[in-house]
């Protein structure tokens, strides 16, 4: 997708899967997805028609992998000294602490000072270096597949994900036309 504005400084932005990714066969991006992720995420596919997110693939409560990001929970509620209630399941339940949200499934933030205890961000650069992000296990996998096949690093792979300006999100005041790509299948 393109949106174009040039009345609001030459607003000019795409976003969506890259152009490999985009042109590729279905049955491929499931292999790339099957490839490039760990074991807890290679449930996500149900081919041949989508890869579900992580809540809906085991992740949320009561699925075999409701846990998988309580070490990073751990590591930054020790780290900041947070009085924030420790969030549920998938990391669910923080609402009203989107900076924390995005830590825990980027696997950021366990250094000290990162955020004050009431879960506010307080290193500003937290997002600037995408190369930090997903870097160390465990992490949302599936968010990180889409990150790293998306126009500019974008994508939106759970609640949040526009924090750091990361999302696929692309808004102007005085837009010139909006450009919409969509590969089509023959049955």
């Amino acid at each position: 997708m393109r949106l174009v504005c040039p009345s609001d400084n030459g607003f000019d932005q795409t976003v969506g899967e890259d152009a490999t990714l985009f042109a590729e066969d279905r049955a491929a991006t499931f292999q790339r997805f099957q490839d490039e992720v760990p074991a807890e995420f290679k449930g996500l596919p149900h081919a041949p028609y989508r890869i579900v997110e992580p809540r809906a693939g085991g992740f949320g409560a009561g699925g075999q992998c409701q846990t998988h990001y309580d070490s990073n929970v751990e590591e930054i509620w020790t780290a900041n000294s947070l009085t924030v209630p420790r969030p549920g399941p998938n990391g669910s339940g923080l609402g009203s602490s989107p900076d924390l949200s995005a830590a825990i499934y980027r696997h950021v933030g366990g250094v000290a000072g990162t955020f004050d205890p009431s879960g506010k961000l307080l290193d500003k650069t937290l997002w600037s270096n995408a190369k930090t992000l997903y870097a160390t296990p465990p992490a949302d996998y599936y968010a990180k597949f889409w990150h790293d096949h998306g126009v500019r690093a974008r994508a939106y792979g759970f609640p949040y994900d526009d924090v750091g300006s990361l999302s696929t999100y692309l808004s102007c005041a005085n837009r010139a036309y909006l450009l919409i790509a969509m590969a089509v299948t023959a049955s």
